[in-house]
């Protein structure tokens, strides 16, 4: 599928974000395994999401859907069945691991498989640790598919030197079925929705952190700027659960997902005359990044309505056009942003002066090369950009024309391109979108709604 996009002159209105996709995968998990019946609302109407959905169905699990909102039945921890067949993850590396994780204690034989895309990459550190519990997990250079024998497995004392939010999440979920004690430690904090999630179902976990909580109130903490939160991260944190025999339901609404308002804030930045109003969106401190970023190159940010949905921090943000300044990064800040360095490097071509971003390598291995697609076609559209081995240099106040892109069906690449077109002269031809619909199926309409229909050609 092809979408062709002209320039808008701005953009208006008010958004609602579809439910997080991180949270929504764990908490459709999690409540498959609870004693009694579970209700999730604003539940992530991505493509994945709905894999993960069937992928529990075929595990026995009882699960009714009305539009966003979810009835699940939980069939207790031991409740799973062997499915007639293997479980089919499409192009969802989440889904992929958690259930890796989940199933490894289950005594049945299952088999885990994706998309081409997902077979394309190793997951040697989220079988590592998982193995070392005693899990037997059968696959080729740590590729899909995955043959899962289920085992007796022993907690680990085991350390994440650097950022792996999969492999942390596996852990934590075959820590449920395993036999004492499992600690977890991230010198690179990553996202803590599976340890938030546990804790909303009444499952024992415990977090330690390298700061004093008596200096913040709770919301406030979690609400921590860049500088106190990059502090924070340095330190690293460390997650004990244990191994039970159940847990009860619960009733979860699932904050908006943070990652789909990037394109929105940067269209809103750097289109003339534009104002958006972006409600219900996540705001937790692990996913934040380019929120905080954006802000100190400069934004114009209105932040109302803190408060919590479900044990994550939520907002509702303003975002008005702003003059932006480039900045250096690396490190633990783009890990936390990982998902929206190809809308920030089209965010950079209209900042002023010079933005480089280092230590992003892990973009090469995506759906496709995102360094490599960025570097090229930005520079044809006109942007001053430099490609390096990690990353890329972007000189700001590019003026961009209109060229054909292929998208190579890479969600984060349609947004990006998406939100490029519009400040474009001329018409941009997008080439294979479709993987848009893995992640975002609301998408163009949101684009149509907020460029009242002008953006498409």
């Amino acid at each position: 599928m092809n979408k062709l996009i002209k320039k808008v002159k701005r953009i208006n209105g008010t958004i609602e974000l579809p439910g997080d996709r991180s949270i929504s995968h764990r908490a459709a998990m999690i409540a498959s395994l609870a004693e009694g019946t579970s209700e999730i609302t604003n539940f992530s109407d991505s493509l994945e999401c709905m894999q993960t959905i069937d992928c529990l169905r075929k595990l026995g699990a009882e699960i009714n859907i009305d539009s966003n909102n979810l009835e699940v039945v939980g069939k207790g921890l031991d409740g799973f069945v062997a499915p007639k067949s293997e479980l089919f993850v499409g192009n969802s590396a989440t889904a992929l691991c958690l259930l890796t994780g989940l199933l490894a204690g289950f005594k049945f034989e299952v088999t885990l498989d994706g998309s081409k895309f997902i077979k394309n990459r190793s997951y040697k550190t989220v079988l590592d640790p998982l193995r070392e519990m005693g899990a037997n997990i059968e696959c080729e250079r740590d590729r899909p598919p995955f043959k899962i024998n289920g085992s007796h497995l022993i907690g680990i004392n085991y350390t994440f030197e650097q950022s792996v939010p999969h492999g942390k999440s596996a852990v934590l979920f075959s820590a449920l079925k395993a036999e004492g004690e499992t600690v977890v430690t991230e010198r690179i904090p990553s996202r803590d929705h599976t340890e938030r999630i546990m804790h909303r179902f009444g499952i024992p976990v415990e977090i330690y952190i390298a700061e004093n909580p008596e200096e913040y109130e709770e919301l406030d903490r979690r609400m921590k700027r860049i500088k106190q939160k990059m502090m924070f991260r340095e330190k690293g944190t460390e997650v004990h659960t244990w191994g039970i025999t159940g847990y009860g339901p619960a009733r979860l609404q699932i904050p908006g997902d943070i990652t789909l308002a990037a394109p929105f804030i940067t269209a809103a930045t750097i289109l003339k005359n534009s104002n958006i109003q972006i409600n219900n969106m996540g705001f937790n401190p692990t996913r934040s990044g380019f929120v905080d970023l954006v802000k100190r190159m400069g934004a114009n940010f209105s932040f109302s309505k803190k408060r919590e949905m479900t044990g994550e921090p939520v907002i509702d943000l303003g975002v008005r056009t702003a003059s932006l300044r480039g900045r250096r990064l690396g490190g633990a800040i783009v890990h936390n942003m990982i998902d929206e360095i190809p809308i920030l490097t089209v965010l950079a071509t209209q900042s002023e002066g010079t933005t480089v971003i280092r230590e992003v390598n892990e973009l090469r291995y995506k759906e496709t090369d995102r360094i490599r697609a960025l570097f090229l076609n930005l520079r044809k559209m006109g942007a001053k950009i430099g490609e390096l081995k990690d990353g890329l240099v972007i000189d700001g106040r590019s003026n961009l024309r209109g060229i054909e892109i292929d998208c190579h069906n890479d969600q984060r690449l349609v947004m990006a391109f998406t939100i490029a077109a519009l400040t474009a002269e001329g018409e941009t031809l997008l080439k294979n979108v479709e993987g848009i619909e893995n992640t975002f199926p609301r998408f163009w309409d949101m684009i149509a709604e907020i460029t009242d229909n002008s953006a498409f050609a």
